[in-house]
């Protein structure tokens, strides 16, 4: 069986689901996948990841906040030819929620890490009008020109008139703003952390999603990336690990 090595860069990172998901696809792939995670700071990425590469890594996943020093791209492969990078966060985004998402027309996303540079490009893509919204006052520069941009204030109803919301902070961030959605809202949220957050809105809507199957596509397609087109043995354990951990979460 072949070996792969796969580390995950990021702080913080110790609700990371990866460790648990590469692994179990890695076998129905016929790969024998280790997976190594470490907190890295913004500062030393650079050099952490010459380091990796010394030490024999094959790919390194990027997740909050180091999406935005690679210009959004969260996998980057170690080959012969030199270093690879590619955002699977936006077929990731597309293939769990496009669905979901069909012929609404407005969307917005809360947050301004690295996820947005994808998730933006897929919705402007379906013909949706995109606002993003941060705490900053300025538009961050890795937020395209395309969207609006907005300040998030608490005092502001952030949802109102919108068809789909995309929460897009990390679950670190205890504290965010207020949402104010019924629970007969149309209005389609995607909730793109994957455990319970239910504290962070006053109405948990009832066109709800979580972030687990977008996290298992996203370990789908990098394995593509890093060892080849995959068969149907994979996509039936990605269905299997979404249904147990969905349970567990």
């Amino acid at each position: 069986m072949k070996n792969l090595t796969v580390a995950l860069l990021g702080d913080p990172i110790s609700h990371s689901l990866s460790p648990i998901i590469y692994p179990r696809l890695g076998r129905a792939a016929g790969v024998n996948v280790t997976y190594l995670a470490y907190t890295v700071k913004k500062e030393e990425a650079v050099h952490f990841l010459a380091r990796l590469y010394n030490d024999g890594v094959d790919a390194v996943n990027l997740t909050s906040p180091l999406k935005t020093l690679f210009g959004g791209h969260n996998l980057i492969v170690n080959a012969l030819e030199g270093n690879k990078v590619w955002n699977t966060d936006a077929e990731a985004f597309r293939w769990s929620y496009a669905k979901y998402l069909m012929g609404k027309k407005t969307a917005l996303i809360i947050g301004t890490g690295g996820v947005v540079t994808g998730v933006s490009e897929v919705l402007q893509d379906m013909g949706l009008s995109v606002t993003v919204a941060g705490r900053s006052m300025t538009r961050p520069g890795h937020i395209s020109h395309g969207v609006a941009y907005a300040c998030i204030d608490s005092r502001w109803n952030l949802a109102e008139g919108m068809d789909a919301v995309i929460w897009a902070i990390p679950t670190e961030y205890e504290k965010g703003p207020a949402l104010f959605l019924s629970p007969d809202t149309e209005t389609v949220f995607i909730d793109l952390n994957y455990r319970n957050q239910e504290h962070l809105w006053f109405f948990k809507p009832g066109a709800y999603h979580n972030g687990l199957m977008m996290v298992i596509q996203n370990a789908v397609l990098a394995l593509d990336k890093i060892n080849g087109p995959l068969d149907q043995a994979v996509r039936d354990e990605a269905l299997c690990l979404y249904n147990e951990l969905q349970g567990s979460l």
